[in-house]
């Protein structure tokens, strides 16, 4: 094969916004003037929906059958991916610190694009700290997903201009064509109550950095006909439903594990909402806002950012104001008309061709640089 132009590298194919989206925009950069191909590190886990997503480019993708992503010889085996490519952009740790030892270790001649998705948040012991300078010093760019976030990166690096402000994108089109489940549906849904009037969603991993448990408290506090529906997976599900049967609230938050089904979802509940405590640009909260229905928001980093104004958040661990928002939205029928058509028409900035553009448009600067470099 000859000289490729993208290589893009990524751990797995697994429930994750960054992984979603690699399964979205990688179609579109085979289709480009670019020549391209995709690299998954691990077929651990890998969700059925993203490989389906990528099903019309099988012959410009490797998947490997590796459930370990911390094996040294992944290093070797990048190095053969991409030793003729001029550009190599990776997503998420550790592929990204395995793309900058294979750069080194077999000089490698592609420039090195890393997408921040979050990493950076969690930056809670020196080490760690140490690790990410390390990245970001050895990456030729770096794409942040918010201007926030940006800042943030250059507090590791005095290269900002390295660092590129690319948001997250999401196919409106495409949302807006998926059906919204029915109501018979959820009411079917094992263990919700026959005298359910709202139903409340969050989309999300059970993990430390979301805060699902402001909202199981919440839920203590709201009226006995609303039910709670959490579509997720992740290592603190089983100490969330500890918690949820010590409220009594079991038979009002429903535990629906991975749903393939999300946006129909999102179309079919009266509110959907996001508790976390910060987040890289949540893909989640995009769709939520063009899922027609209203939707609520932690005011963290991450969030804020894209939400149209006040009326779609509430203040961080603000359990009371929390509930307020939940029931001044299911009382008022005008906001939640005027919620809805402002996040219709506010979400329509978060596209998923100008997202492509800006990365299209990076991509092409970078060979250029090369280019002037070499003459």
């Amino acid at each position: 094969m000859g000289q490729l132009d993208i290589s893009v590298i990524i751990n797995s194919l697994g429930k994750g916004g960054a992984e979603k989206l690699a399964s979205l925009i990688f179609p579109r950069l085979v289709q480009s003037k670019f020549s391209s191909q995709l690299l998954v590190l691990s077929d651990h886990e890998n969700v059925t929906s993203y490989l389906q997503n990528l099903s019309s480019v099988q012959e410009q993708m490797t998947i490997l059958h590796n459930s370990n992503l911390y094996k040294l010889g992944l290093i070797k085996t990048i190095a053969r991916f991409a030793k003729d490519s001029k550009v190599i952009h990776c997503h998420l740790f550790p592929a990204v610190a395995w793309v900058i030892l294979a750069k080194k270790l077999f000089s490698l001649p592609g420039n090195i694009v890393y997408t921040e998705h979050g990493i950076i948040n969690k930056e809670n012991n020196a080490i760690r700290k140490q690790v990410i300078r390390w990245i970001y010093k050895n990456c030729d760019a770096m794409i942040s997903l918010t201007d926030d976030m940006k800042l943030k990166m250059g507090e590791y690096t005095k290269e900002l201009s390295k660092i590129r402000t690319i948001e997250n994108g999401i196919d409106v089109d495409a949302i807006n064509q998926i059906k919204p489940s029915s109501r018979d549906a959820l009411y079917a849904i094992e263990g919700v109550p026959s005298t359910t009037k709202h139903f409340l969603l969050m989309t999300a991993r059970f993990e430390k950095q979301k805060d699902h448990a402001s909202l199981i408290k919440a839920m203590k506090q709201l009226d006995e006909h609303i039910v709670l529906l959490f579509a997720g997976e992740g290592e603190l599900m089983q100490e969330l439903k500890d918690m949820v049967a010590q409220l009594g609230l079991g038979h009002r938050v429903i535990f629906l594990g991975f749903r393939s089904d999300v946006i129909s979802l999102m179309k079919a509940v009266d509110i959907n909402i996001l508790s976390t405590h910060f987040e890289g640009l949540s893909g989640v909260v995009l769709e939520g806002l063009a899922a027609g229905v209203p939707f609520l928001g932690a005011d963290v980093a991450g969030v804020r950012e894209v939400l149209p104004n006040d009326d779609f958040n509430y203040e961080h661990l603000n359990i009371d104001q929390l509930c307020m928002k939940i029931n001044r939205i299911l009382d008022n029928e005008a906001l939640k008309i005027n919620m809805i058509l402002t996040a219709q028409e506010h979400v329509k900035k978060y596209s998923l061709d100008r997202m492509f553009e800006l990365h299209m448009n990076l991509y092409q600067e970078l060979i250029d640089q090369q280019k002037s470099e070499k003459a």
